[in-house]
């Protein structure tokens, strides 16, 4: 007969389960945006046997969850009992109405993650054998994307003796910090008709939390929360609390159990796999994550290698792992190559790579910092945009969002040109320098039409066999490079050219010897833009005789004077350049101021230099200086004779004289 009962009260059920279905159905057909969704779900608890023959009694348990993840209004919950014939309605919770064998509560509001907990009593009439099935049912105004799971059934066997039943429930906060303390309350029930004896609670932390204390003297080992056992009698309920700290930021879930000596017949509702028993706590930690970005340039060459340097910081205060970082490079930035150096703490997810820097990875500590540099060229022409973004774990807060994104869009891709002249215009005939140096001139125009500077290298085309050597490069805004044979010119204006002057030495080489001075110019990073200009060398050797006669000759008495004559002859086969003869004088004598004379041939002139050691040539004779007699210097040691002109290998225009009087000390 109870079964017969029961049926029935499941055709109601099926009934009314079909008016929330179609309700519900009616709810979908609303527009999205018209429908905020709230998945509502009901637990119904009771015991699985129970004492019939007006002895036992039953404590029902309803709890109404909104999972969310919007708020659920008008949430009505309603339970269906069992048979009059089989029960005795004795209470109920919250001032619930009934009609029949139909409770309703009154309707409540749910935010996300709330629950309610509703009771019922009931006096137990039936005969031992029959079944009693109760079902609750809740349903909301919002729209629900889950009806399955807004009802619930529990089916009691009627026994002839007392039982317990004990059931476990957990509450605990749905967000924290990283960092802050969390309290979840274990709630446990004897829906049983009989004392529960020997009851022991456990409570499994997540390994996100880290134990603190809990109450009733509760202890925790391996991340287990016991408390010490106890009794609980028919229909009390034991409430204990356990303190942790948020150490790691990530869905933290917490499940608590319970045990009795005592025999209970449900324990589905006490073991921890029970939904009730369970509490996922979402840790986030907070971190203000931020990513700069620049090439510290705003014109670049067309050609040009340059880079790019992004730092990825986090301020704080939390650390975070797995940081993404992407960039995808301009089509103008081509070839691409990235290294990542980590500081403060942080990890590369990657040392390097190619290309765009897609979904790296990096671990940042507060303080921390990863430094990309991406190296590439310049491509194409206009202005270079980039944007580079770095993306923080799902549970990380990143209170300053407005700092995770940078851009460097000011670098304009000019295109460069750059002229050197002469191009080969001039054959220059050299002596070997024999300490005297060389020089050249040759202008640099840049040909862009924008201020730009050139660097600038100055070399033998004839590489390891060339008998030039570079001294230096000099001119007006021409900087020296790290080597005698490199210079700078400091942004040489749009269309202006600069004059640039090499010196260089000639090695003592045969006569006829060539070589080539070249001077090559470029913008500095783009060797790809250059010229260069260049002039020929060649190596002459005049044959020149130098002879030196006195007069009088012979040994002389002191004071007398002498008369000294140097004959400089070319016997080569082609004029001579730049000829020099040194003559120095016996420690003996004292040179006789004004008395120095030169005989050339027509169209060569000279000069005359004086030397009192050293190699300073400015000394100008004075009369009685160093201890000589008026008209006479003891300080002049040295006379140097130069040809400013070339001294002719035809006679009789091949020799010149130079003579002077001397007096012996």
């Amino acid at each position: 007969m109870a079964t017969t009962r029961a049926r029935n009260a499941e055709t109601t059920v099926a009934r009314l389960v079909r008016l929330v279905g179609a309700l519900l159905i009616a709810a979908a057909a609303l527009p999205a945006s018209a429908r905020a969704q709230a998945d509502v779900s009901v637990t119904k608890l009771g015991p699985a046997q129970a004492q019939g023959d007006r002895v036992g009694v039953i404590n029902y348990l309803v709890v109404t969850t909104n999972h969310g993840p919007a708020q659920a209004v008008n949430v009505v919950v309603t339970d269906s009992l069992p048979p009059a014939s089989d029960i005795r309605f004795l209470s109920a919770s919250r001032g619930a109405s009934r009609t029949g064998r139909l409770l309703t509560w009154p309707a409540v509001t749910l935010n996300g993650g709330q629950s309610i907990v509703d009771t019922v009593s009931v006096r137990v009439d039936g005969r031992p054998g029959g079944i009693l099935l109760n079902v609750a049912y809740a349903t909301s105004a919002t729209a629900d994307p889950d009806a399955s799971n807004n009802r619930s059934e529990v089916q009691t066997l009627i026994t002839a003796g007392p039982v317990s039943d004990l059931a476990v429930s957990k509450s605990g906060p749905a967000t924290a910090m990283l960092g802050d303390t969390i309290v979840y309350a274990v709630t446990t029930r004897n829906l049983g008709t009989e004392d529960a004896a020997g009851v022991v609670v456990r409570d499994t932390l997540p390994a996100g939390i880290q134990f603190v204390r809990a109450s009733r003297g509760g202890s925790a080992a391996g991340g287990v929360v016991t408390w010490p056992a106890t009794a609980l009698a028919n229909g009390a309920a034991l409430v204990d609390t356990v303190v942790g700290v948020a150490t790691a930021a990530s869905a933290q879930t917490d499940v608590a159990a319970v045990t009795t000596t005592s025999t209970d017949p449900n324990p589905a509702n006490n073991d921890g796999s029970n939904a009730a028993a369970r509490v996922t706590t979402a840790v986030y930690a907070s971190a203000d994550v931020s990513v700069t970005k620049t090439d510290g340039l705003t014109q670049v060459g067309q050609g040009a290698v340059f880079a790019y340097t992004i730092v990825v910081g986090n301020a704080g205060p939390d650390a975070v792992t797995g940081v993404s970082l992407t960039d995808a490079f301009p089509a103008g930035f081509t070839g691409v190559a990235w290294t990542c150096a980590a500081a403060g703490g942080a990890a590369c997810g990657a040392a390097s790579g190619s290309g765009d820097i897609a979904g790296i990875t990096v671990d940042l500590p507060a303080g921390g910092t990863a430094t990309f540099t991406a190296t590439g060229t310049a491509s194409g022409t206009g202005t270079l945009v980039n944007t580079v973004t770095v993306t923080s774990p799902a549970w990380v807060i990143d209170p300053v969002p407005g700092n995770d994104s940078a851009t460097d869009g000011d670098t304009e891709i000019v295109i460069l040109n750059v002229a050197v002249t002469p191009d080969g215009l001039d054959t220059l005939r050299h002596l070997p320098s024999n300490g005297t140096g060389y020089v050249y001139a040759f202008t640099v125009t840049n040909s862009s039409g924008v201020a730009w500077d050139f660097d600038l290298f100055a070399y033998p085309a004839a590489g390891g066999a060339s008998f030039l050597t570079v001294d230096s490069i000099t001119g007006a805004g021409v900087s020296g490079g790290a080597a005698p044979d490199s210079a700078r010119i400091a942004s040489l204006a749009a269309g202006a050219s600069a004059g640039v002057s090499v010196w260089y030495a000639v090695a003592d080489v045969a006569a006829g010897s060539l070589d080539t001075l070249r001077l090559l110019a470029y913008p500095p990073a783009v060797p790809a833009v250059a010229d260069s200009g260049f002039a020929v060398v060649q190596v002459v050797r005049p044959a020149i005789v130098t002879a030196k006669s006195v007069n009088p000759s012979g040994v002389q008495a002191p004071g007398t004077e002498l008369t000294y004559t140097v004959a400089v002859t070319n016997t080569g086969s082609e004029a001579a350049e730049a000829v020099v003869t040194v003559d120095s004088l016996p420690a003996e004598v004292e040179l006789r101021v004004g008395s120095v004379a030169a005989t050339l041939p027509a169209g060569v002139g000279g000069t005359i230099e004086y030397s009192i050691g050293g190699v300073d040539w400015s000394y100008l004779p004075a009369s009685g200086a160093c201890g000589a007699p008026a008209g006479f210097d003891g300080c002049v040691t040295r006379i140097r004779w130069t040809l400013t002109d070339p001294l002719s290998a035809v006679a009789p225009d091949n020799t010149g004289n130079l003579q002077f009087v001397a007096r012996i000390r």
